[in-house]
Parts: C-alpha cells; structure tokens; sequence
C-alpha cells in the first residue's frame, strides 16, 4: 500500500472522516471502520453498512 493512501484511510478510520474512492470508473463514498490488510479496507457509509474496498482496483481517493 502506498504510504500517502495509507494517511488518507489511517485519517479517516481515526476522525470518521468521509472518503471519496474512485474504482474503475465508480465512486463509493464512506468512512474507514478499519483496514483489514494492505490490499483491502472496510467502509461503511449511509446506505451499506459494510462495504469491503479492494485496494488494488483504487484510480484515486479524495478525503472529503
């Protein structure tokens, strides 16, 4: 994992602050509940309240 992405999710988890993933053209919105490995994260968000992000497909993220 990149150690500036890894700021991002470390950020998020602490703070409950909102990330913008950007997957393969796709958008997922949501706070980081924890980092599970360096290749997966947990995020949950208001409509799911678990969604696994699999960090080899990330294009970019954007702390909200």
């Amino acid at each position: 994992m990149h150690s500036e992405i890894k700021k991002y999710l470390e950020e998020s988890k602490q703070s409950k602050k909102g990330l913008t993933f950007y997957i393969n053209g796709n958008t997922v919105n949501g706070y980081v509940v924890r980092i599970i490995d360096d290749h997966s994260v947990e995020v949950k968000n208001q409509t799911s309240t678990k969604v696994l992000i699999l960090l080899d497909r990330l294009d970019a993220i954007a702390m909200s």
